[in-house]
């Protein structure tokens, strides 16, 4: 481009491909277009089922239970290691919100309250006690009549949660919804979940740092929407660590309270938690080829022997022959 007094303007086809720049900013567009969607019919998909805050009845937020940040692959191990049927897998999926009102949801997502569901297989709908005042009377939502969903405060001695006991919703109160088919209730086993990294944050030490320390330690991957590229954490935790044990100090920043053995944050806990679950996917899947490889082996041996339906037991698969 020439200016008017005869100088040569900045040309910025010259240094950028304007095709690539607009269908990147077009496919990001799309992205966030298609995000924003997704949030949407969440939101709309929780109103519908809950109506309002399912402990409070006050205004409530669509609330993931597992957090959004830990993205489809998250929910979908959880429901392979769950056995949930039919399976989750969308991290916006019905079953993976309840309605809360705002400051529930912060406790919620800190872990500092969570939702026990009965009856399983331990307690009895009738093992954990009532709340005191066990629903607003102006809440004409229908109770749930065959199972509970308790809202319980982990830490009763926190003076922090002293103000929620009181003025918000009262310990051992149990929810309830406009739609209470089954079938749409949030998912019981991802609440139980949420229930064990709750303690964790409230109650686990020394145990969760030791295991870290170890070297086994691998933050999960999260996914955000729009997807974008991320560096491998485990390279740099692992980085980390290796550092640490070379010059004598902890791996941890000074904010964490994994420094030093104190509490373990909330997402800290889900961590462990998905360190674990994956683990347990792992043991499964080698008994299941473990034991396939058996029965690989007896077929093998069958026609060895001229004989191939039959096991080394001597027994015919399909039943004997008449």
């Amino acid at each position: 481009m020439i200016l008017s007094d005869g100088e040569v303007g900045f040309n910025q086809s010259a240094v950028v491909d304007m095709r690539v720049a607009a269908a990147r900013r077009t496919a990001s567009c799309t992205s966030a277009t298609t995000a924003n969607r997704r949030d949407t019919d969440f939101r709309e998909k929780i109103q519908r089922r809950d109506e309002m805050c399912v402990f409070t009845s006050w205004d409530g937020q669509a609330c993931h239970i597992i957090p959004h940040s830990r993205g489809d692959q998250q929910i979908q191990m959880l429901s392979e290691e769950r056995l949930i049927l039919p399976s989750i897998q969308d991290i916006g999926d019905l079953r993976n919100g309840i309605m809360l009102c705002d400051t529930l949801h912060g406790f919620f997502d800190k872990r500092l309250v969570a939702v026990l569901v009965t009856p399983n297989a331990i307690l009895a709908r009738e093992d954990v006690p009532q709340a005191d005042h066990p629903c607003n009377p102006a809440d004409l939502r229908p109770a749930l009549l065959d199972m509970r969903y308790t809202l319980q405060i982990i830490n009763l001695n926190d003076s922090k949660l002293h103000r929620l006991e009181h003025n918000y919703a009262p310990n051992n109160r149990d929810a309830k919804f406009k739609d209470a088919r089954p079938t749409s209730l949030p998912e019981a086993s991802l609440l139980h979940y949420l229930y064990g990294a709750a303690i964790l944050t409230a109650f686990g030490r020394s145990g969760v740092v030791a295991w870290q320390a170890s070297g086994n330690w691998r933050t999960p991957r999260k996914q955000s929407y729009p997807a974008t590229r991320s560096f491998n954490a485990r390279t740099l935790e692992n980085c980390t660590l290796t550092r640490a044990k070379r010059e004598g100090t902890s791996p941890y920043s000074s904010e964490s309270k994994l420094a030093g053995g104190h509490r373990i944050t909330a997402d800290e806990a889900l961590d462990y938690m998905s360190n674990i679950t994956s683990r347990q996917l792992a043991y499964r899947e080698q008994a299941q080829w473990a034991q396939h490889k058996l029965e690989i082996d007896a077929w093998v041996s069958g026609c060895a022997e001229g004989n191939p339906g039959r096991t080394k037991q001597g027994k015919r698969k399909g039943g004997s022959r008449k």
